[in-house]
């Protein structure tokens, strides 16, 4: 069995390593390629390279446009092959904000990302069938996010922000009124209380499954 790991960051491969090295996959040889996908595609290595699985978690948004991608991933496959997509649930929590955001901020990093339904339309409309669909639920308190104004909040609070919108300095650089409306938003419409009235981001992920046929 052969596995090709393609990750660009070095620090993730080692982590990656190191469980290899403690729970060794006997019969299974990797090969590590520390570059983006988008090098990996073009190199000649690459070429007309087959897999029986690729997973892809969480990783989708980084890819490029949508459709190539789809199309590229499952051209990879063999026949019976699974490609494994894990991507932000649609319609709840950070899938939900996910979609909001795609209408208020500017064309950049944020328009990359999208939710299973976004996907799964794609995957309609390039004919592949999802035939299985799994949640892998998860939650975020982020009350560090909401329970004080913007200008008193701590450092990992505004990281945080920073990373749930994928905005460099996100409360630095937004306009007022649509920093307030993106808070509240986030707090009305996205989150749920918890039992010590925290509030919870519902981050569960949407596992599509997608065989190509033989």
């Amino acid at each position: 069995m052969n596995a090709t790991i393609v990750e660009p960051e070095a620090s993730s491969i080692q982590r990656f390593q190191d469980l290899v090295a403690k729970e060794p996959l006997h019969g299974v040889n990797f090969d590590w390629r520390c570059q983006t996908f988008q090098k990996y595609d073009k190199s000649e290595e690459a070429m007309g390279d087959k897999f029986h699985i690729i997973a892809c978690m969480g990783s989708l948004y980084y890819l490029g446009d949508l459709n190539e991608v789809l199309k590229n991933l499952y051209s990879r496959l063999e026949d019976g092959g699974i490609l494994l997509l894990g991507v932000a649930q649609g319609g709840i929590g950070f899938g939900k904000l996910v979609q909001y955001l795609q209408t208020k901020l500017d064309n950049g990093a944020c328009a990359e990302r999208y939710s299973s339904w976004e996907v799964q339309d794609a995957c309609k409309n390039l004919n592949m069938a999802v035939s299985q669909t799994y949640i892998i639920e998860a939650y975020l308190d982020i009350s560090m996010c909401l329970d004080k104004p913007p200008d008193q909040l701590s450092q990992d609070a505004l990281a945080m922000l920073d990373f749930i919108t994928y905005r460099e300095d996100f409360v630095r650089r937004a306009p007022p009124d649509l920093l307030g409306e993106v808070l509240r938003f986030l707090g009305s419409e996205c989150t749920e209380r918890g039992p010590a009235g925290e509030f919870l981001l519902d981050e569960s992920t949407a596992l599509l499954v997608i065989r190509r046929e033989g």
